[in-house]
């Protein structure tokens, strides 16, 4: 496990960051393997498809994944204060919140799934599908979220070697079964929601195998722990706003879905590419947020504030660096990564047009999301909240409905440019105003 209060300061953030990007670079791998064998293979009608049930389903386990990441922050701060015997009342109340809210979740997600396609503008014609291919990923949901919780206590000690491992794994049988179902059984749409739930079924059980195994966990110890409300308590005041701001982000694409949706199912085929593409890109910058968070929670529970300063600092001139590569390279390779998706003309020059009208302005969104993974690791996790209500919901929504009656589906891409500069205004701003603030006080 690597300790992160001690050594070089950018190091250890990239070599912690480095496996949560690998990972999650093969989770998108997979997520875009789906998308180009649902595209290749099925169509755009497919694409469609499961551009309208895939923010549903990540609605859902937008609580769970603020959730575990409360815990996770919980967790990193004890370990950096050498708190080490309350360790096993955090992981009991994880377990115990999680197993409540996954019951909860399953059983309101069932019912209301129809519903909430049907208002988020789904079209007949492909409804009974978009509603097949969502509750297949629902009856399947309590994997992703033991995965989900193993993954928060391996990074808050500082392991993220484990999960990449599993995740490489799993995203490799994903791949595999998705080509089984689609092209060989014949399972349509339905197949590609089949694979994604055995895939994370195997990599729950395999990571919490490995972990109990590499540990040397009994597993009787389970029966042994006990959980505390005092901690659950302190974990949720962490993990709500950050779940809050997945549920805004999430209810937001619903509504931004509800907004594209009159431009046709080649639109929203290309609005399925367009998000995937998006989600791609800010990957390695999301890996390191995250890294941040947990090198900022070890080394603020450690009272090395400091330390947390420099990391920040680092980091940010990092990202910068990082951000003027990646721009560069996606818009000079525009072409041939639209091509990837489909073979549709339409589709590839609407994805094209995104990366164009976007990346120029990427360096907004990536400054943003760094400084929140410094917030977040000290706890101040109510301003990444505000900072999405400002930048999603009260600016880049009402933008993206103007500007689509105006300029069609390239309004909806100019609203992302505009959504992003608002995000890093109000950041920045507070950013500046904590930063003023800790500077005042010393003087006096």
């Amino acid at each position: 496990m690597l300790n992160l209060t001690k050594g070089p300061v950018l190091k250890n953030i990239l070599l912690f960051s480095l496996p949560i990007f690998v990972g999650d670079f093969l989770q998108q791998l997979y997520v875009i393997a789906d998308s180009i064998i649902v595209g290749r293979l099925l169509g755009p009608d497919a694409l469609a498809t499961v551009g309208f049930a895939s923010p549903v389903y990540a609605l859902v386990t937008s609580v769970f994944l603020g959730v575990s990441i409360g815990f996770s922050i919980l967790l990193a701060h004890l370990k950096g204060a050498g708190k080490s015997e309350a360790y096993a009342k955090v992981i009991a109340s994880l377990i115990c919140t999680m197993a409540v809210m996954t019951l909860i979740t399953i059983v309101i997600s069932v019912f209301f799934t129809d519903f909430i396609l049907i208002k988020s503008g789904t079209p007949k014609e492909i409804l009974i599908k978009s509603s097949g291919y969502l509750k297949t990923l629902l009856f399947g949901i309590a994997a992703n979220f033991a995965l989900l919780s193993i993954g928060a206590v391996l990074r808050a000690f500082g392991d993220t070697k484990t999960p990449l491992v599993i995740s490489i794994s799993g995203s490799l049988v994903n791949i595999a079964l998705d080509f089984i179902f689609i092209r060989y059984a014949k399972s349509g749409i339905q197949g590609a929601a089949i694979a994604t739930v055995l895939a994370q079924c195997a990599a729950s059980l395999a990571t919490l195998c490995v972990s109990l195994r590499l540990y040397k966990v009994r597993l009787s110890i389970v029966t042994e722990l006990r959980p505390s409300f005092s901690f659950v308590k302190q974990a949720v005041s962490y993990g709500m706003p950050l779940a809050l701001q997945y549920i805004f982000l999430a209810g937001g694409t619903l509504i931004l879905v509800r907004i594209a949706s009159p431009l046709g199912i080649t639109v929203m085929g290309a609005f399925t590419v367009i998000g995937r593409l998006e989600s791609f890109i800010a990957l390695p910058f999301l890996s390191i947020s995250s890294g941040l968070t947990t090198f900022t929670a070890q080394n603020h529970g450690a009272s090395l504030s400091a330390r947390v300063k420099e990391g920040r600092t680092k980091t940010l001139v990092f990202i910068t660096l990082l951000t003027i590569i990646a721009l560069s390279l996606f818009m000079v390779f525009a072409q041939g990564i639209a091509g990837i998706f489909t073979k549709d003309s339409e589709l590839i020059f609407l994805t094209k047009e995104y990366l164009f009208i976007t990346c120029p302005f990427l360096l907004l969104n990536t400054i943003m999301v760094t400084l929140h993974g410094s917030m977040n690791g000290l706890g101040k996790t109510k301003v990444p909240l505000f900072c999405t209500i400002i930048s999603y919901i009260i600016v880049r929504l009402p933008a993206s409905y103007l500007l689509r009656d105006i300029f069609g589906i390239e309004g909806l891409m100019w609203a992302v440019v505009i959504g992003w500069a608002a995000g890093f205004i109000f950041t920045a701003t507070i950013q500046s105003f904590y930063s003023f603030k800790k500077d005042y006080s010393k003087r006096i």
